[in-house]
């Protein structure tokens, strides 16, 4: 199983190279490029609001989207697909940049007994990133007779 992070924050360059989405596409494809041909293996992107599974011919296509990051929801996705597998080896491969906002805000959900996971980090960190998680208006009248 490889799962590639799709989120906003994977359009940030790292100095001289691609985007990190692009970095976490070519490592995919690499590594997918010494599995033997017989394995069978899911490809997926995911974000916040789905994962998709994808065929590794359809790899170049994908592109980052506007949302945010959902460790949980991918993760839930992954090991709910290799927990009915029968399969020897069942491993995650989950590229991403680590965005603490993906967070599970609950419980997280364990893996599957027998699933590992390999998480494989893109770029560093990232001082400049931000995330909004809510806003709320203090005062609804700058000005008297004048709503904002």
């Amino acid at each position: 199983m490889r799962l590639i992070d799709r989120s906003a924050s994977l359009q940030s360059l790292e100095p001289g190279s691609a985007t990190l989405f692009g970095q976490g596409v070519a490592k995919a494809r690499e590594e997918l490029g010494r599995i033997d041909d017989n394995a069978i293996v899911h490809l997926a992107f995911c974000d916040s609001t789905a994962v998709n599974e994808v065929a590794v011919a359809d790899l170049d296509r994908a592109r980052v989207s506007n949302a945010a990051t959902d460790y949980g929801l991918a993760l839930d996705w992954a090991g709910e697909l290799l927990a009915n597998s029968s399969r020897a080896q069942r491993q995650i491969v989950f590229y991403t940049d680590l965005q603490r906002s993906g967070l599970p805000r609950g419980r997280a959900t364990p893996l599957p007994a027998g699933v590992d996971l390999l998480v494989k980090p893109l770029g560093g960190d990232i001082v400049r990133n931000l995330t909004v998680e809510s806003a709320e208006a203090l005062q609804t009248e700058l000005r008297p007779d004048r709503n904002v």
